[in-house]
């Protein structure tokens, strides 16, 4: 088969799940699947780049006449007469549109819309997001929809990551940009709530993220914005944990990229997808949340890393995909 990619999203600036799981693709397809032909399209390979959705990606199609376009970014191209395979990354502007701009809810209520009454094959990240997308085609669209669920693998980088300092140091660790649905403060609050006892005094809290705006400062407190990868993966390493309070997650890689370190997960229950609850102490809210960065229930060691290692497989990704193409 000729199958054609949408790769627009590694054109974004710094690193998004978008992003991630684009470049983690790509490398997976080159390495796993010698059989079909793929075709990525990028900024420097499809023209116009300010039409890409409408203009750009259609013209390349017409072009290359591939036999499957795999919409990695939810967006279809107004023209093509391969197979459409799309990738839903999750819902959050449709359930919590209060977090949005009207102007990008806009745009992603277009894209969900193409998306069920174009596509042949709807694939998700979690059977949490799939759940989602059949209540709203039952509620809204009424279609025969095929939605599959494969989960992402870890991140060849973090996989590939040599670090040789094996010492944890006093920090805890978030990582998110800063949008209103990472509900970053939360974590920053719990945080500093915690600094006050004696035990943890001396302990810091990293911000991993895109701004600084509207966060909460304090004096163990430090951002890093717009890091390297390499910088951010070593903080994976050393940190005592990572924190995520979202309001809705249909991923999130910086659990699975914790975890493979043998490093807990302190998650409110809304931040948390089925596929890694076993793996990850779960709150309910914030004093739960707090009485877990004092004690984590749950530290991955090496079975629990395995078993993680084999369940996120980018090796299994493609071949679930590709056979049911």
């Amino acid at each position: 088969m000729k199958i054609s990619v949408d790769f627009g999203a590694v054109e974004g600036k710094g690193y998004f799940g978008t992003k991630i799981f684009a470049v983690n693709f790509k490398k997976a397809a080159e390495r796993y699947d010698k059989k079909n032909k793929y075709l990525f399209y990028d900024f420097k390979t499809v023209k116009p780049r300010i039409f890409w959705g409408q203009f750009g990606l259609s013209l390349a199609e017409w072009k290359n006449k591939p036999d499957v376009f795999l919409a990695l970014n939810q967006s279809i191209p107004f023209y093509t007469h391969a197979k459409i395979i799309s990738f839903c990354h999750g819902l959050s502007y449709y359930f919590f549109p209060r977090y949005y701009s009207k102007k990008d809810k806009r745009r992603l209520n277009h894209q969900l819309d193409q998306m069920i009454k174009r596509s042949d094959i709807i694939v998700v990240s979690s059977v949490k997001v799939k759940n989602e997308l059949e209540e709203i085609n039952k509620s809204v669209y009424k279609k025969n929809l095929k939605i599959l669920v494969i989960s992402f693998g870890i991140p060849f980088d973090v996989l590939e990551f040599k670090n040789k300092k094996k010492i944890k140091e006093k920090f805890f660790l978030v990582v998110a940009n800063n949008q209103p649905i990472k509900n970053i403060n939360f974590s920053i609050k719990a945080f500093l709530k915690l600094n006050k006892i004696e035990k943890f005094k001396n302990y810091f809290l990293y911000v991993i993220t895109n701004s600084v705006y509207g966060l909460i400062k304090g004096d163990n407190i430090r951002f890093f914005v717009n890091n390297p990868r390499e910088k951010l993966i070593n903080f994976y390493s050393q940190t005592q944990a990572l924190l995520t309070a979202s309001f809705y997650e249909s991923f999130n890689f910086p659990v699975i990229e914790t975890l493979v370190f043998g490093n807990p997960v302190i998650a409110l229950e809304s931040a948390v997808i089925p596929e890694v609850y076993p793996y990850v102490n779960t709150a309910k809210d914030e004093k739960e949340f707090i009485a877990y960065l004092k004690s984590p229930k749950i530290k991955p060691d090496k079975k629990m890393i395995e078993k993680i290692k084999k369940e996120f497989n980018w090796r299994k990704y493609i071949q679930h995909l590709i056979s049911n193409i």
